[in-house]
């Protein structure tokens, strides 16, 4: 990829985890052998940039409405030199005639600018197609974290840990999968109804970001992250987007807008533990546009919280507003600043978007990040983000927001 040298856009790097080479392990090594007991750490291992065909990032949501889904890297690379065939034995991924190509393996993707290297995503293999014709190609696919989540069940428990905030839920969840203390980033202080666990870690934690209204997500480097609802009002503000070509302002060539109608949600039903739940309504929503109800499994202990859990969720919903649902641009020719603030963006992060009409009316939006999209060739680099309105502050609740305080009417 000559294109990305680190003048006209950043450098890229590819790397695998070869952690597993030249290890000592039971069945595979020869005794006697060269192979060594391991330390378990990760050994990243570049590939040649000059193999890189293409790469496609995709991750977060493109509804808010949704669950998070497992991030998804496609990688293509030339493969002339038999180097990514899985059954070539002088390939520099074989060993003691097993590929290391398989599932499970570690890759991260990584782009220098001015000097500083940031992670833009880190997932794990899924599966290799390899194109052996006149054009011989290797096909890499990968997802995130949240997709080995989804592969690892949690037994089932006697009923336990009544009073855990969301924050030890998910805690106790990772921890028995054996998930790495040193990739999390979680926090939620709503208190849980007690659990008997047996389901995946993935369908786990989506219930424990629900308790929250929070994001239950892989970020791009690789960590487990629990982000409150509350916590997405002092996110980062990473990018100002403007079809102006304002100063300090990243332009795009593409914006979705809709008046929000498809997410109207007026009656917000919490179903806490069997037979106890918290309703509330909107009822100057109800008689505008009839009534629109969603009901979510959210085992929250207090009463209280549950309640106004649902009365946040409903009047986020039950007065649909014009919306940025998409923007997307192509990256080469931004300025150094804002290659900086793109690619440090993650999910939940604030942007703005400035938009000026046909009409000749202005808007701005201010949004927060669903999901994220880098396309990648040697001629291009394209970005694409799905948005929501960011709440900006915690709706007003009779009973629990101070008199004079920060929270608002809604």
């Amino acid at each position: 990829m000559a294109l990305f040298n680190g003048a006209n856009a950043p450098t890229i790097t590819v790397e695998f985890d070869m952690s597993k080479l030249g290890v000592l392990t039971l069945g595979l090594s020869a005794l006697g052998g060269t192979d060594v007991l391991g330390t378990g750490a990760t050994v990243w291992t570049s590939i040649p940039t000059s193999d890189i065909r293409s790469l496609s990032i995709r991750r977060g949501r493109t509804r808010e409405d949704q669950a998070v889904q497992p991030g998804s890297l496609a990688l293509v690379l030339e493969n002339r030199t038999g180097n990514y065939d899985p059954d070539n034995t002088s390939s520099p991924y074989i060993w003691n005639g097993y590929s290391l190509l398989s599932r499970g393996m570690g890759v991260r993707v990584s782009a220098t600018w001015s000097g500083t290297t940031y992670v833009i995503y880190r997932g794990y293999l899924e599966q290799l197609d390899v194109d052996a014709s006149l054009d011989p190609l290797a096909t890499f696919q990968f997802t995130d974290a949240m997709a080995y989540l989804g592969t690892q069940n949690v037994p089932s428990i006697t009923s336990s840990y009544s009073g855990d905030t969301t924050a030890t839920r998910l805690g106790r969840i990772l921890d028995a999968i054996g998930w790495d203390a040193s990739l999390r980033n979680i926090s939620g202080s709503r208190t849980m109804q007690p659990t008997t666990f047996g389901d995946t870690a993935l369908a786990l934690g989506d219930q424990v970001a629900r308790c929250e209204f929070g994001r239950f997500y892989a970020d791009r480097q690789g960590n487990i992250v629990l982000l409150p609802y509350e916590s997405t009002f002092t996110t980062p503000t990473r990018i100002a987007f403007s079809d102006t070509r304002a100063a300090g302002t990243i332009e795009y060539d593409t914006i979705v807008q809709n008046p929000g109608a498809k997410y109207l949600t007026n009656s917000v039903t919490l179903n806490q533990a069997s037979g106890v739940s918290q309703n509330y309504t909107d009822t100057n929503s109800t008689v505008r546009y009839g009534t629109y109800a969603k009901t979510y499994d959210t085992p929250l202990l207090d009463n209280t919280t549950a309640y106004n859990l649902a009365t946040l969720i409903c009047l986020r919903y039950s007065l649909p507003k014009t919306r940025v649902d998409r923007v997307e641009f192509d990256a080469l020719g931004i300025d150094s600043t804002s290659w900086v603030q793109l690619l440090q963006t993650d999910l939940g992060d604030n942007v703005t978007v400035a938009r000026t009409t046909i009409d000749g009316r202005s808007r701005t939006f201010t949004d927060l990040v669903e999901s994220i999209s880098h396309d990648l060739t040697p001629d291009g680099w394209r970005v694409g983000m799905d948005l929501a309105p960011a709440g900006g502050s915690a709706y007003f609740i009779l009973g629990s927001s101070l008199l004079g305080g920060a929270d608002a009417l809604a």
